[in-house]
Parts: structure tokens; sequence; C-alpha cells
């Protein structure tokens, strides 16, 4: 699943855009044998007339030249923060996502469960 938002400078001589993609399979090469395994990640990349951008969202302390949050050189305009965010919020909608979180989830209640047991059982041989 991916997602784009992509408009003009103010001056029209570049074409801006940011992608977002739920990455549910990767390729890899293991040994020259290539392998797909699954994953589950949310991707995002910035790009200046198709070249990537470096770096990641930012929000600004305060508004400069109208930008509240910026993408490397890219400044992200209000409007543009919200739509950035209306598609991630849809990324992370998504049925993959949400089963891949409930997953963490679990995986974080089991290890505080142990946690919780290890820290009995030592209290009790330390008596």
């Amino acid at each position: 699943m991916k997602k784009t938002m992509a408009w003009q400078t103010r001056d029209g001589r570049h074409e801006l855009r940011v992608e977002i993609e739920l990455v549910t399979e990767r390729h890899v090469s293991a040994d020259g044998d290539a392998l797909t395994v699954p994953c589950c990640e949310i991707v995002e990349q910035a790009y200046i007339d198709d070249a990537p951008e470096a770096g990641c969202l930012t929000m600004l302390p305060e508004p400069v030249g109208g930008a509240v949050a910026r993408w490397g050189r890219i400044g992200l305009e209000a409007d543009r923060l919200a739509e950035y965010r209306r598609l991630r919020a849809e990324i992370e909608a998504a049925p993959e996502w949400r089963a891949h979180q409930a997953a963490i989830e679990a995986g974080l209640a089991a290890r505080r469960s142990h946690d919780a047991h290890t820290a009995r059982i030592r209290r009790a041989m330390a008596e």
C-alpha cells in the first residue's frame, strides 16, 4: 500500500513529493540466494524533482515562512502537514499494520508478565 502527496513550489520551478508506503515483504540476498522475507514497516521518502531528499519530518518550534514542519529542505505548511498526517493515518489503519502493532503489544505484555514473575522469584530467593 502506497500513498503519495505532490505539489509545486510557490514559484512553480520544482515538484515536491512525499511517499508513504507500508512494506509487507522484503527481498534480501542470502549468500547469493534471493529470499523474500515477511516484514511490516512504514517507509517514508520525500523527493524534489524525483531526487530523494534526506531527512525525516521535523516539527519547527515556530513557523518559518509559513512552514510549520520540514523534511530536509522541504517546508510543509499547515495544510500540507494535515494532508501528510491524513495519509499516514490511512497507512496505519491498514489491517496488516494493526495486526503487527497488536503482536508487538502482546509481546510486550508477555515480557512484562515474565519480568514481574522474575522479580517475585528473586525476592523469594533472597529471603
